[in-house]
């Protein structure tokens, strides 16, 4: 399972807790079809990664003074920083997440099977055009 850096994270309150229902391939049901009683929900807890107080107050800070016009060389360097910052956080619970609910997707290694991930996004999105009437 892949874990989450959290190298560039300081501070006390590093984690989020997130229920989410667990994905097994053995409870995907057709469209139309009923779950069975005996398949019970289960619930996992992810670790989600974030900015720290102090860095998301100055990147709100930076962002506001950005759309204003009013940013230095390096305060401009410095929002750039935060929000690479910001990007790799969400990126890497994105994979976390990915890999709590459907570990279908994921390869033995913990890494996520683009070519699986591909196809079920393709399958969703067949099924969402399906039940739109479109």
């Amino acid at each position: 399972m892949i874990m989450p850096d959290l190298t560039l994270l300081s501070g006390a309150s590093l984690f989020d807790k997130l229920a989410c229902p667990q994905y097994s391939s053995g409870n995907l049901l057709e469209k139309g079809e009923t779950m069975p009683s005996s398949v019970r929900e289960a619930t996992v807890s992810v670790d989600l990664q974030r900015l720290d107080v102090e860095s998301r107050a100055r990147l709100d800070w930076l962002l506001d003074h950005n759309n204003e016009g009013h940013l230095t060389p390096d305060e401009r360097q410095e929002l750039q920083r935060l929000v690479a910052q910001y990007d790799h956080i969400l990126l890497q619970n994105t994979a976390a997440l990915l890999c709590a609910i459907r570990p279908d997707l994921v390869d033995p290694s913990g890494r996520i099977n683009r070519a699986r991930l591909t196809k079920a996004a393709r399958r969703t999105a067949r099924l969402l055009r399906q039940s739109s009437g479109s």
